[in-house]
């Protein structure tokens, strides 16, 4: 499973052995070319001062099941990392999770992982289909507001479940948006 977050996907497969269906949407950003040329150049340097790894190779769209997950790996366009996508991005990313869903059926609940773009894509798939919605940070630290203007505060509130992979980023989050009941 190349590119696939152990995380998620360990989540995922967990579901499957309880009984679940599971499908994975995910969307990974596809930047310019001379990025990843970048990248393949300085790899080590850029890694080492970003403390992430830095793509160096340009990411395809990909179908494949995984210990009974169903995934689809989604690229979509992107010109600055760690900034948000576009609004004709999220249509796509919304116009591909609704094609299938109207194959397959509406889910129970639509999960994400990361804030971007799922904040966004969690709000519009609420929105149309009316089902609850489930994000987990991976971050300590937010910075929803500069990313997403007015619009993060009510978005945030109007997911139903918030989950953090630790302590400390439910404590930084609590401290700047409050406690959730």
């Amino acid at each position: 499973m190349q590119g696939a977050t152990p995380e998620v996907h360990y989540f995922a497969r967990e579901w499957v052995k309880m009984g679940h269906d599971v499908t994975v949407f995910q969307f990974v950003a596809k930047y310019p070319g001379p990025m990843y040329q970048i990248g393949k150049h300085f790899q080590h340097q850029l890694n080492t001062r970003l403390g992430m790894l830095v793509p160096v190779e340009t990411p395809r769209d990909e179908d494949y099941e995984a210990e009974g997950v169903v995934v689809h790996k989604r690229c979509l366009k992107k010109f600055k990392p760690h900034s948000r996508y576009n609004n004709a991005r999220l249509e796509q990313a919304l116009c591909i999770v609704s094609n299938k869903i109207e194959k397959a059926g509406v889910p129970d609940w639509f999960v994400g992982h990361w804030d971007n773009p799922q904040l966004e894509l969690l709000d519009m798939l609420k929105k149309r289909f009316h089902k609850p919605t489930c994000l987990v940070f991976h971050s300590n630290d937010f910075n929803i507001d500069a990313k997403y203007g007015e619009e993060d505060r009510r978005m945030l509130m109007d997911l139903d479940v918030i989950g953090f992979r630790s302590m400390t980023g439910q404590r930084n989050f609590q401290a700047k948006y409050g406690k959730r009941v």
